[in-house]
C-alpha cells in the first residue's frame, strides 16, 4: 500500500464457504493420538500394566506364607493331644494351599499366562484365610480389574 502499512490477509475460507473456520482445541488431537497409541498397544504394554498387581499377588502370597507359619506355631502346640477336628484340618490345608496359589497366579498374570488360573488366584486371594487377606483384596481386585482390559485379555492364553 502507498501509505506503508501492510496490505491485510485475505480470509481463508473452507470447503464449504464458511469464512470462520471451528478450530479444534489441542486437547481434543492429544486426546486421539493418546487413544490410538494405547489401543495399538504391545505386548509390552500390557506387561507393564499388569507388573505390579502381579508382583503384589506374588509378595502377598509370600508374607501369606510368613503368617501362616506364625499362626500355625501359635495354634498348634495349643491343641495339645485332643488331634484336629476335620473343619480345622480344612482349614489349615487351605491355609497351606493359599499362598502358594497367591503367588503362583501373580506369576501367571506377570507372564501373561493362563486367564484361567489367574482367575482361581485372584478368589483364592479374595478369600479370608489368612493373616495378609487385606493385601489379597487390593492385589485382587485389581487384577480381576485388569483381567477386563482388552489390551491385556489379548495376550493372555485361554
Amino acid at each position: 500500500m502507498p501509505n506503508g502499512d501492510p496490505e491485510p490477509e485475505p480470509e481463508r475460507s473452507d470447503s464449504k464457504g464458511s469464512k470462520n473456520k471451528r478450530r479444534e482445541p489441542e486437547w481434543e488431537d492429544d486426546e486421539r493420538d493418546r487413544r490410538r497409541r494405547t489401543s495399538a498397544g504391545s505386548k509390552r504394554d500390557a506387561k507393564s500394566l499388569v507388573q505390579v498387581p502381579a508382583i503384589g499377588l506374588m509378595v502377598t502370597g509370600g508374607l501369606g506364607l510368613i503368617g501362616l507359619v506364625v499362626v500355625l506355631a501359635i495354634v498348634l502346640p495349643g491343641w495339645g493331644g485332643g488331634g484336629l477336628n476335620k473343619l480345622a484340618m480344612a482349614i489349615v490345608l487351605l491355609s497351606i494351599a493359599w499362598p502358594f496359589a497367591l503367588a503362583y497366579a501373580g506369576w501367571e498374570l506377570l507372564n501373561l499366562g493362563s486367564r484361567q488360573y489367574i482367575g482361581y488366584g485372584i478368589v483364592l486371594a479374595l478369600l479370608p484365610c489368612n493373616p495378609a487377606v487385606p493385601l489379597g483384596w487390593v492385589f485382587g481386585l485389581w487384577a480381576m480389574k485388569l483381567l477386563k482390559d482388552r489390551r491385556i485379555r489379548r495376550y493372555l492364553q485361554d
